[in-house]
């Protein structure tokens, strides 16, 4: 994974998404924290990565 490198702004928000995770009892992984760089960056947009996440994820019933 790369990282992607953020203003000062967007790491303050991202170290604030993962400090309400974590309160939650649900801290982000490593592969969490690049996928919500990734869309604080511009790099994809956030309906983008649910696009994929759901792609991803979503299991597929044989008939």
């Amino acid at each position: 994974m790369k990282t992607v490198k953020l203003t000062q702004q967007r790491e303050k928000d991202l170290r604030y998404i993962k400090a309400t995770m974590a309160m939650e009892d649900m801290p982000l992984t490593e592969r969490d924290t690049a996928d919500v760089r990734d869309c604080l960056s511009g790099e994809v947009s956030a309906d983008e990565k649910i696009k994929q996440l759901v792609a991803q994820y979503t299991v597929k019933v044989m008939k």
